[in-house]
């Protein structure tokens, strides 16, 4: 699950974004991950 989560944010962040959308993107990301891990637990 959390292999999937940075997955994805690794391809977010390498997709053509501009900077408040990647700031945006990093942010929706990081609570996924956040998410995750409480899950996991």
């Amino acid at each position: 699950m959390t292999a999937s989560a940075a997955t994805a944010l690794t391809a977010a962040a390498s997709g053509p974004v501009t900077g408040k959308a990647q700031l945006l993107d990093i942010d929706w990301g990081e609570a996924v991950l956040v998410v995750d891990i409480d899950d996991s637990l």
